[in-house]
């Protein structure tokens, strides 16, 4: 087992000052968000760790990918629900779910799935959910954006300045900081609005 993690160490080291750095964390990122559920931050902390200069370059990259397979994702679910609607239901848990998924996209639509974005619930929910509802196409996009470039700069910032370590700190508090950003971009946004 060391020898594999010595060895995954070596190939994120290699890619890190590699020319592909920009197109293969794009490429990882887009899978990431469609079909493969591997954490991107685990790929992304050292990468970030290891280009200190190209670090906001890639957030954007990360961004980038998972915007595209978020647009993706809101296609399929538009273009497809009634052909796969069965695995669709798999995907949620249960057809109770999937109805109660839809039922908060339909209601709360832009807050759901900025929550869903800075959540560790899995982004999947939101643009399948979304392309399913009918949820305006430019909201989601705009929700995605916000919620998702959040999390890659933020990660961005937290691994500028506190190096690898973000990793440790990002697993050991996931959730207090998910809930704690949350809060704070549901207060903006009504703040926002009610003003």
């Amino acid at each position: 087992m060391k020898k594999v993690k010595q060895s995954l160490a070596a190939k994120l080291l290699e890619l890190a000052h590699s020319k592909v750095v920009f197109p293969v964390l794009t490429l990882l990122s887009f899978l990431e968000s469609i079909i493969i559920p591997i954490p991107l931050e685990a790929i992304l902390i050292p990468l970030m760790h290891h280009n200190r200069d190209k670090i906001w370059w890639l957030a954007g990259c990360a961004l980038l990918g998972c915007l595209l397979g978020a647009v993706t994702g809101y296609f399929v679910g538009a273009l497809f629900y009634e052909q796969w609607a069965t695995q669709l239901y798999g995907l949620f848990g249960s057809q109770e779910t999937f109805e109660q998924v839809i039922g908060e996209i339909e209601s709360q639509g832009f807050i759901y799935i900025l929550a869903v974005g800075v959540t560790p619930i899995p982004f999947q929910v939101a643009m399948l959910g979304a392309g399913i509802a009918q949820y305006p196409f430019l909201l989601f996009l705009l929700a995605a954006i916000i919620a998702r470039g959040a999390r890659y700069f933020g990660l961005a910032l937290l691994v500028y300045y506190i190096g690898p370590a973000a990793g440790r700190v990002i697993k050991r508090y996931k959730y207090q900081v998910a809930g704690l950003f949350t809060l704070a971009l549901l207060g903006f946004i009504y703040y926002q609005f009610a003003a």
